[in-house]
């Protein structure tokens, strides 16, 4: 579970990098999926030492939940209002919280999986 918690950091390291250029580097909230993705690496790194590698996984999961019910809790009632016929005032914002939202809920479902 620590690489699966190590490539989820990265994917989020690189969804808050990629969503601020885009947006031009004009929008810090953009990188919110970047600043979780560092908590998740570092708690993937921290995961290696025995330890304390139950208790990182954990912290690990316990972020990744909060990041899939933020993530698809903010972006899927606007997605939803998009298809509805309401304009979307930032679109990037949007994908980027649903995707975010996705990656996490992943990780979580997968976790809990394996655990069944």
């Amino acid at each position: 579970m620590r690489l699966a918690l190590h490539a989820l950091g990265l994917s989020l390291v690189l969804l808050g990098v990629g969503l601020w250029l885009a947006t031009g580097r004009e929008h810090v909230t953009s990188l919110i999926p970047a600043f979780l993705g560092a908590v998740e690496v570092m708690l993937a790194s921290a995961a290696a030492r025995p330890g304390v590698a139950r208790s990182a996984l954990r912290g690990g999961l316990l972020f990744a939940l909060v990041g899939a019910i933020g993530g698809l809790a903010m972006g899927v009632p606007k997605g939803i209002a998009y298809l509805q016929g309401e304009p979307l005032e930032r679109p990037l914002a949007v994908g980027g919280q649903v995707a975010m939202g996705v990656l996490c809920g992943l990780y979580v479902l997968s976790h809990l999986k394996r655990r069944a």
